[in-house]
């Protein structure tokens, strides 16, 4: 025995107990309603051995033709079962209050930490699979912040004040009632490993289907440009199968123990039935004692039964717990330098902003593989800075690093406000100082003004307006049918692709950033219409600094000084060079 429970400490219920001492780590403010649920379940258990006893008394005195006193009896055994009903009742809806709660708590830690994390971190998990950790592990959990230990409290005192009552009877009967528990321990223990094993397995084959849910439906127009409809639906049915095969394998196994901890309880139940009747039978006990050993022998059954229930509950929880613990263990942005990145900040809104690339070297974490290697870049403040290269070559890259979303192994990555010689590196905290215009749709659904005040809550209508005029969206926002509370769909459904580089491009204006950074964002308007856009930009606001990475005549000509990133390393191009790749776009 002792090998066992050194073996149980060692083994894998570690890993239980260490998850679900995460768990209730989220419960400790909760205290008071936990403690009143355990409270109010022990007086249910209460209420229903009272109601045992109260019919050993009334059955007896039906059969012993005593019937003084059975009225009241009979009102107390009524009462007694009200009374137990009402208390579930509550300890339902206190349980549900609860769970919702923490449920709210758990969701919002984790989606911090989505937004929080260190962004190379993320590439490494699918959205999907993102999904199902924050909705489906999340409940799981919170679920169980109720179902096991206050449940296990409930369901063991139950066991206990059963046990002594039968005790009290019968030593027997008692030894006999409680035989099944060390061998539920046992059994339950040799399943444990096995249980845990599936639930992870279901749950990543669940976020494999949600993945490829969201992927099918973010990429709708693809799937039927391509007419992938049929081929979708044949991948769809195969990760279905696989999820199919887990699920029913996990049942198996479950019935399969199931019905092995059902049959044990069920020897022993008539084990306790026929001690009982020879009991009976040779006098020793009257037959509303007999009733009374039956229903306690079956609450006992049924407390241990239900605390046997509560393993494949922990370990459903505990394996949701360390896929949510995996993400919140993840590294997170650092923040370090706030105060500093502010002063910064109110350096550049009064003189503009500069920033400096020396000798940086960068290879992402994921393959190993280099972008850059002594990569040298410069943009004072009031410049438009064009970045080209091959694609591939590295321009996206750089738009990450200068938003602190990655940075460099070697070199320097900086700030600098030229006047008051402050100067700071990049990281996520001097992320404020760029308005960033992606290539991809970067739209949220919601009204057109909503989309806007994204990047400044606190704009008015009039502020805008002049974003959207300076964009060039003004024409097309006016001719929608409600204006600038014309709701868009998800990405800007019901917009094209130039009005969406638009809407995005007057987002960034709002946000008053004194860099702009802009990822091919013009790639979808006409030559017009773009330079219009980037001559507003400029005009009255010298001191914006513009990095546009691009191909692009139109915006190449405009701009103050063109690098190109080749073979990992800048080289600044001189108007012979610029004139070159414009007469070959």
């Amino acid at each position: 025995m002792k090998k066992i429970i050194e073996k149980l400490k060692n083994g894998l219920l570690r890993e239980v107990l260490k998850d679900a001492k995460w768990i209730y780590s989220h419960a400790r403010g909760y205290k008071g309603m936990i403690c009143l649920y355990i409270f109010l379940g022990i007086l249910a258990s209460c209420a229903g051995l009272a109601s045992g006893l109260i019919s050993r008394r009334l059955i007896n005195m039906v059969t012993g033709y005593d019937t003084t006193g059975i009225v009241d009896a009979a009102i107390l055994y009524v009462c007694f079962g009200l009374v137990r009903i009402g208390f579930n009742a509550v300890n339902k809806r206190i349980g549900t209050k609860m769970s919702l709660r923490i449920n709210n708590e758990i969701r919002e830690d984790v989606f911090s930490k989505f937004l929080d994390m260190e962004w190379e971190s993320s590439l490494d998990y699918h959205s999907g699979d993102l999904l199902s950790r924050i909705n489906a592990d999340v409940s799981t959990v919170a679920d169980s912040v109720l179902g096991l230990i206050p449940g296990l409290i409930t369901y063991l005192f139950q066991l206990a004040a059963s046990f002594f009552v039968i005790l009290y009877y019968d030593h027997i009967m008692a030894l006999l009632a409680v035989v099944i528990a060390p061998i539920s321990i046992l059994v339950s223990n040799i399943f444990l490993r096995k249980m845990r094993e599936y639930g992870r397995k279901t749950r990543e084959a669940s976020s494999n289907l949600i993945s490829f849910y969201g992927e099918s439906l973010q990429n709708l127009q693809a799937v039927k440009a391509f007419s992938l409809g049929d081929s979708f639906c044949d991948r769809l049915k195969a990760l279905q199968q696989i999820y199919m095969d887990i699920s029913l394998d996990y049942n198996r196994f479950s019935l399969i123990s199931g019905s092995l901890m059902s049959l044990i309880g069920f020897v022993v139940s008539c084990v306790c039935l026929g001690w009982g009747v020879f009991r009976m039978w040779t006098g020793y006990i009257d037959f509303g004692t007999m009733v009374l050993f039956l229903q306690l022998a079956g609450m006992v059954s049924s407390a241990f039964s239900s605390v046997v229930g509560l393993v494949p509950t922990a370990v459903s929880a505990t394996v949701s717990a360390g896929r949510i613990r995996t993400i919140l263990d993840l590294p997170s942005e650092s923040n370090d330098g706030e105060k500093e990145a502010e002063a910064l900040y109110k350096d550049s809104v009064a003189h503009g902003i500069s920033l400096e690339l020396n000798k940086v070297d960068f290879a992402y974490a994921s393959d190993g593989c280099k972008v850059f290697e002594g990569f040298d870049l410069n943009a004072e403040a009031g410049e438009i800075i064009g970045i080209v290269s091959p694609s591939g070559g590295g321009k996206t890259t750089l738009i990450r690093m200068l938003l602190g979303l990655i940075h460099p192994q070697s070199g320097e990555v900086k700030l600098i406000c030229r006047e008051t010689g402050r100067e700071m590196d990049i990281s996520s905290r001097t992320r404020r100082m760029f308005s960033y215009v992606a290539q991809e749709k970067c739209i949220f659904s919601g009204t057109v003004a909503e989309t806007l005040r994204i990047s400044d809550p606190n704009a008015t209508d009039e502020e805008l307006m002049d974003a959207l005029c300076m964009a060039e969206a003004i024409r097309f926002v006016s001719r929608l049918k409600h204006g600038m509370n014309t709701k868009l769909g998800e990405r800007g459904g019901g917009l094209s692709e130039g009005q969406i580089q638009r809407l995005a491009i007057a987002r960034a204006i709002l946000s008053k950033a004194p860099v702009m950074l802009l990822d091919e964002a013009t790639s979808a308007l006409d030559v017009a219409t773009e330079r219009k856009v980037l001559r507003n930009l400029l005009k009255g606001e010298t001191k914006r600094t513009i990095i546009v990475t691009t191909h692009r005549p139109t915006v190449l000509s405009m701009c103050d000084r063109v690098y190109r990133i080749d073979n990992m390393k800048s080289q600044l191009l001189d108007e012979e060079e610029i004139k070159r790749i414009a007469a070959d776009f």
